[in-house]
């Protein structure tokens, strides 16, 4: 059996700008009084070593005894970027990439009789802005390299506050000498029954081959146990060992708006005369995912519709500790969300083991955002790893879409194609989406037009970006700015943080005003009204113009401003209530066809009826409700019965008509704002879904008071 020694805690670190670590030997140096203390793991800019790029190196002692029997592994859960390692002075190995488990084997380096020392040089550097950066880069990084959301947005300062560093756990591991590396569960659907393929990659680091037994156990979660076992002969070196087990009537993973999400609970365990050489646990979930060429989603064969969000929650991944993790998971679910894009890079496993249990679906991107170099040697990296993301995230149920690269140009045709043929050979289970590009991106209302442009349907039938910018509160702010950079603003301090200037001004038109006070409320008003309006406007269209939806984004990464509805510090803005309200998996669109009503008059338009749930709720009452800016009932109109339809998209506009008069207003009623609400309530008096639209009424015209 396996046994651990964790790394992780104090080690000491010495910065290397000039590049000399190697020819003074950092590696072997037994007294480094002018070394520091850094609790790892830790990004550095987090750790206090801020807006440096290049090369640290990091060093700790560790003691180990352990028999003749186990070999040992140095396992790292994540450096940024590149990894060199040492261990007693001897060279270990290498690695590039930010978001991989990598490991070696370090038995034949160690020391019995004194402490040992491991030595990490990592290097995160900046890519040249004139012949690299950000046109031909060759970091494969995503967001956290150049992005419109992180510290310099696009400018020539984009490659500030550096990722880089020991961000994840390290740890030794004592194992035999053959032993389970990875294990791969996919899961097709057949028929009332799962067929579900473990792959086991089994490693023999002895020169001979041995008879083995090996056992797969699946604990489903009503605790019913399936196993095999059989023997195999294990030779020198990579051993693949395929199970294929059916299990009938399967319990199915679903999104949290239409089902449970059991997850199994798998066991490889490789024996050898009774005694357990390794073993190995891990969860899965089963469920089958198609889209069609019409871009039409379907999961474990029902048709589905996906309210989403794109998220990039940290620029630091250290920093994403588990209380973040729920925040965020709890924010998601709260604001009816059953979907996430993960953009433009590979986050932390246990987001994704959140997502599993949420029931939150995960569009998954690679870590490419916009473009890189066109040569031989990145297109090899690149697919080297894309493969080596399918194989670390493949057991997580809530991941149904590989997206190859965000906003490619012209690498949609030189590059792309052959990350999707390296996906599928890893993983054909999934959708595999060569790349999420502009023609995906709809930005009415902020890049170009008119916010009511998105009632052409921009980007139709699977939209995987739309939004538009807004300030964080003003409590926020002031974490943000000082006083001076805060009002009047310091235009470039607030470029720095991600504003932009001429979308907020010339586009979208929102006014200043003449404090911050009045600027957070108007502009966060602007992008909670483009959303309301777009959102509503594609869901009336589901599944026959529009198969889904990703709003852009979630949450601000670093303290900055950005299309999120959530702040760094995850305040929600104005626009993240709307998000709760309009993407209610059963919602009331209402489309007023006059901005103001008047006394007397009919509220006419349109109500279009949505239900996203996987049934129906036959004899629905529907509740219209006017009420006074205090709240009190002015007005309160027949209720309405309707069978709602499963999975579908109803217009009730004649049934409301003629259940309520064509809404007639009081001709007495006095002029102002007031709040149209509805609420839908099922047969057992359970509430379904509420909505409320501001009603301006103003007074009828002398001689129309009838």
């Amino acid at each position: 059996m396996r046994k651990t020694i964790n790394l992780d805690g104090v080690w000491q670190y010495k910065l290397d700008a000039e590049n000399q670590g190697r020819e003074k030997r950092y590696y072997d140096l037994r007294e480094a009084s002018d070394w520091m203390d850094m609790d790892i793991p830790q990004n550095w800019q987090l750790a206090g070593v801020e807006d440096y790029s290049g090369v640290i190196w990091f060093r700790r002692q560790f003691r180990l005894s352990c028999s003749s029997d186990y070999d040992v592994w140095l396992q790292f859960k994540g450096v940024d970027y590149f990894a060199e390692v040492w261990v007693n002075g001897y060279y270990v190995g290498r690695h590039e990439g930010y978001f991989q488990t990598f490991e070696f084997n370090i038995t034949e380096y160690l020391s019995d009789s004194r402490e040992n020392m491991l030595v990490v040089r990592v290097e995160s550097p900046s890519e040249d802005p004139e012949t690299v950066w950000p046109a031909r880069k060759r970091l494969i990084k995503g967001i956290f390299g150049h992005h419109d959301c992180r510290p310099g947005s696009g400018t020539k300062l984009g490659q500030m506050k550096n990722t880089g560093g020991i961000w994840n756990s390290v740890k030794i591991e004592l194992r035999r000498r053959i032993f389970v590396q990875k294990a791969k569960v996919s899961a097709k659907l057949i028929e009332g029954s799962a067929r579900v393929k473990t792959e086991c990659k089994i490693v023999n680091f002895e020169s001979e081959r041995h008879e083995l037994q090996i056992e797969l156990k699946i604990t489903a979660p009503d605790q019913q146990v399936f196993k095999t076992l059989f023997q195999k002969e294990i030779f020198p070196g990579d051993n693949l060992v395929i199970f294929v087990k059916n299990i009938d009537h399967p319990q199915l993973w679903w999104p949290w708006d239409l089902g449970e999400q059991p997850l199994y609970q798998a066991e490889v365990t490789l024996l050898s005369s009774a005694e357990i050489i390794d073993y190995i646990s891990f969860s899965f979930g089963i469920r089958e995912i198609k889209i069609d060429k019409d871009k039409t989603w379907w999961l474990n064969g029902e048709k589905i519709f996906i309210r989403g969000t794109n998220i990039i929650p940290t620029q630091w991944l250290s920093e994403y500790n588990m209380e973040m993790i729920h925040k965020d998971i709890q924010l998601l679910k709260d604001a009816n969300i059953n979907a996430v894009r993960v953009h433009a890079h590979v986050n932390r496993q246990e987001f994704y083991e959140a997502c599993d249990r949420a029931g939150i679906i995960v569009w998954q991107d690679f870590a490419l955002q916009w473009h890189y170099e066109d040569s031989e040697e990145f297109a090899a990296n690149a697919i080297v790893q894309i493969k080596e993301m399918v194989n670390l995230l493949h057991n997580h149920p809530s991941i149904l879409v590989w997206c190859c690269h965000n906003e490619p140009g012209r690498q949609e045709i030189t590059l792309d194609p052959l990350l999707k043929d390296a996906i599928l050979m890893e993983d054909d289970y999934r959708v595999v989406w060569m790349n999420s590009n502009l023609d995906e991106h709809a930005y009415p209302g902020w890049y170009h037009g008119h916010y009511r442009d998105f009632i052409a349907l921009p980007s139709k039938p699977l939209i995987t970006e739309f939004g538009a910018q807004a300030l964080p509160n003003v409590n926020s702010l002031r974490r943000m700015f000082n006083e001076h950079e805060l009002w009047p603003i310091d235009w470039e301090k607030w470029e720095f943080h991600d504003f932009q200037y001429e979308p907020t001004f010339q586009l979208a038109q929102i006014e200043m005003g003449e404090n911050i006070e009045t600027f957070v409320e108007n502009s966060q008003s602007y992008q909670a009204k483009l959303l309301k309006f777009a959102i509503e406007t594609y869901r009336c269209a589901k599944f026959t113009e529009v198969t889904g939806l990703f709003q852009y984004m979630f949450v601000e990464s670093w303290p900055s401003i950005t299309w999120a509805v959530v702040d760094y510090f995850r305040q929600p803005k104005k626009a993240y209530w709307i998000l709760q309200q309009v993407y209610q998996p059963l919602y009331l669109v209402v489309r007023r066809n006059k901005p103001i009503e008047r006394q007397g008059g009919k509220i006419e338009g349109s109500f279009i009826l949505i239900n996203d749930y996987l049934q129906e709720f036959p004899q629905a009452i529907i509740k219209l409700t006017l009420v006074d800016e205090r709240g009190e009932k002015q007005m309160e109109w027949n209720s309405i019965e309707c069978d709602i339809k499963k999975n579908d998209v109803m217009d009730i506009s004649d049934l409301i008509r003629e259940k309520t008069d064509g809404m007639k207003l009081p001709v007495d009623i006095t002029p102002g704002k007031y709040i149209l609400k509805n609420c839908i309530i099922d047969k057992k008096n359970k509430i379904l879904s509420t909505n409320e639209e501001i009603v301006e009424i103003t007074a009828a015209p002398l001689g129309q008071c009838h």
